[in-house]
């Protein structure tokens, strides 16, 4: 008779690796989609489908992060940096800034870059349709906003 080992729950995620996945997430759909990528870095979809999941899969103990081989895969395929910016803009933080106090800066910034995103999707919807150019300037705003959010809740991990 086998002893039963006690199941182990999959730990959260920390607001880096959720961020991770969103961009990751924000890179698959920048190729088109999680077919287009598994197709393009010959993998399945739901491979592609556990990177950019923001949770860890039931029955999993650890996430999926993707490869750094296939973000530059991606990356060039698509023909823009959307998680290695992210990665690089994160990386370049000063960590001591972390330490800092929450302010009314952080609302003034939260408020620029919520209202920057906003008003890039009013300006893609206006015609009806959105183009290439309209996605490219969603994607660059949206990521401005997940960095500044990053940011923000590190800020709160670390204090």
């Amino acid at each position: 008779m086998s002893a039963v080992r006690p199941t182990e729950e999959p730990r959260e995620l920390t607001a880096d690796e959720r961020a991770m996945k969103l961009m990751t997430a924000a890179l698959v759909d920048q190729c088109g989609g999680n077919g287009a990528a598994a197709a393009a870095l010959g993998v399945s979809k739901a491979l592609v489908s556990k990177w950019c999941h923001p949770r860890i899969p039931d029955g999993e103990k650890s996430p999926a992060f993707i490869p750094m081989a296939a973000v530059l895969k991606l990356e060039r395929l698509c023909g823009a940096a959307v998680l290695t910016r992210w990665m690089t803009e994160t990386a370049e933080t000063d960590p001591t800034t972390a330490l800092d106090p929450l302010s009314y800066e952080h609302v003034a910034e939260m408020a620029l870059e919520h209202s920057q995103a906003a008003g890039a999707l009013i300006r893609a919807k206006a015609d009806g349709k959105i183009d290439a150019a309209d996605r490219a300037e969603l994607r660059k705003e949206f990521v401005d906003v997940i960095a500044l959010f990053t940011r923000l809740v590190r800020k709160i991990d670390l204090s």
